[in-house]
C-alpha cells in the first residue's frame, strides 16, 4: 500500500473503497494501492470529464485515476462532443457552465442519445438553476472534494441501468 500526500493542509475523506482518511503532519492523504482500486466500479471504466477549470479537472483526473479509471478531459462543449463522438465512456463528469456563455446542454443531450449516465459539477447554482433542473442529473454542487465526485460517478454505475 502507498500513501500519496496531496498537501492540501487539511484530511480529505475517501472514497469508501479506500477507507477512512489519515492526517499525516497537516497534510491530506489517500491510499492507492492496487487492491483498493481494484475494488472501485469505476476501475477500467472510460470517464468523460467535461471542465473549464484547469486545476479542477487536473484534481478529477488525478482522484478518478487513483481509483483505476481511464479518465479523458475536454475543456470546451466542441472538444467534449468530438469526444463523445469518437469513443464510448461508461460515465461521465460535467462541469455546467463551461467558459463565458457556454453550457453543458449540448454534450448532455449526446451523451443521453449514447446511453451513457453523467453526473453535474457546478458551483453556479444562483445562475443555472434552470439549466440543471432540466438536465435531470445528479448534482454534486462545488466546492466538493474531488473523491465526493468520485464516489457520486461510481453510484451511476451501480445505479439499475446505470442511472442514480
Amino acid at each position: 500500500m502507498m500513501i500519496v500526500a496531496t498537501g492540501r493542509g487539511s484530511a480529505l475523506p475517501l472514497p469508501l473503497w479506500l477507507g477512512a482518511s489519515a492526517d499525516h503532519g497537516g497534510e491530506a492523504a489517500f491510499l492507492t494501492d492496487d487492491a483498493a482500486a481494484g475494488q472501485s466500479p469505476l476501475r477500467g471504466r472510460r470517464v468523460l470529464v467535461v471542465e473549464d477549470e484547469v486545476f479542477i479537472a487536473l484534481d478529477l483526473e488525478q482522484a478518478l485515476g487513483a481509483v483505476g479509471a481511464d479518465v479523458v478531459r475536454a475543456r470546451t462543449v466542441s472538444q467534449a462532443l468530438q469526444a463523445v463522438s469518437e469513443e464510448a465512456f461508461d460515465v461521465a463528469v460535467l462541469d455546467v457552465t463551461l467558459g463565458r456563455s457556454e453550457t453543458c446542454r449540448p454534450v448532455a443531450a449526446a451523451l443521453r442519445e449514447a446511453g451513457t449516465p453523467f453526473l453535474l459539477h457546478s458551483g453556479d447554482l444562483d445562475r443555472q438553476g434552470e439549466v440543471i433542473t432540466g438536465l435531470d442529473a445528479p448534482l454534486v454542487p462545488k466546492p466538493a472534494p474531488a473523491d465526493a465526485v468520485v464516489r457520486a460517478a461510481a453510484r451511476l454505475l451501480e445505479a439499475p441501468l446505470g442511472r442514480g
